[in-house]
């Protein structure tokens, strides 16, 4: 018999859904849940029971985003006002988010103090960036407009797949060396640099504050047309002008 208050853990790994016992059995503890008369897991971790009650220890800490928190994410979704993005750490929180807290939404407005037609505009997709924790309820709202660290940290070219690096030719603010493309980006400090420490960060090639100019103006009315990625190695590269439809 197992004197009072004796603790009793289990090798072997649990993941959340997993039954661990049957209600009236234990007491619920924490990292578990109640299902249909069963006691689940609620984490991924090791069972453990004391004093009655059955538990699930975390093998990793459980991260809890809070308002004002600086997170690493990727862009994964751009609509015309909004999009999304999938945090991939919480800086200066190590540990694993919760799945409500995997994704943050953003509006076109939080980007970059400058008027964006769309968001396609000023980030791509798998664009790797920074920003600051607005909301966490209902859902995680993210902004990279109000400080200059954070924005784009990398993006990749379009056409061709290989790094955009920072260069300011008059709208534009990034350049493919290899393909020669080039486009806007909201630039973070230390866009193409990791964790370097700069005099002068990227984000003053954002133009903040400015009017479009005549050739960005020119492409933004093309419409979607005009935001169209080109493959580079596309058969239709053949040295002929390119003719949108609106």
């Amino acid at each position: 018999m197992l004197a009072k208050g004796m603790r009793i853990m289990t090798a072997s790994l649990v993941t959340p859904g997993s039954i661990i016992a049957q209600e009236g059995e234990h007491e619920q503890g924490e990292g578990t849940a109640l299902a249909n008369g069963n006691i689940v897991s609620t984490v991924v971790g090791y069972v453990s029971v004391e004093n009655g009650a059955i538990s699930v220890s975390a093998s990793k800490s459980i991260v809890e985003p809070a308002i004002g928190d600086t997170v690493l994410c990727e862009v994964v979704k751009l609509n015309e006002k909004n999009g999304e993005a999938m945090i991939l750490c919480v800086e200066g929180k190590p540990g694993s988010l919760q799945p409500q807290h995997l994704y943050g939404q953003f509006f076109v407005t939080g980007l970059v103090d400058r008027f964006m037609h769309q968001t396609s505009d000023a980030m791509r997709r798998r664009d790797v960036c920074r920003a600051v924790i607005k909301e966490v309820e209902p859902v995680v709202r993210l902004d990279f407009r109000e400080r200059d660290d954070c924005g784009v940290l990398h993006a990749i070219c379009p056409p061709c797949g290989s790094d955009l690096h920072a260069e300011l030719d008059g709208d534009w603010n990034v350049k493919c060396s290899n393909c020669g493309y080039q486009s806007y980006r909201a630039l973070a400090d230390n866009f193409g640099a990791g964790w370097a420490e700069l005099d002068q960060g990227a984000s003053a090639l954002n133009n903040s504050g400015k009017r479009w100019g005549a050739a960005a103006e020119a492409m933004f009315a093309k419409g979607p047309a005009g935001r169209a990625t080109f493959i580079a190695a596309d058969v239709r590269e053949d040295g002929r002008e390119r003719t949108y439809f609106r």
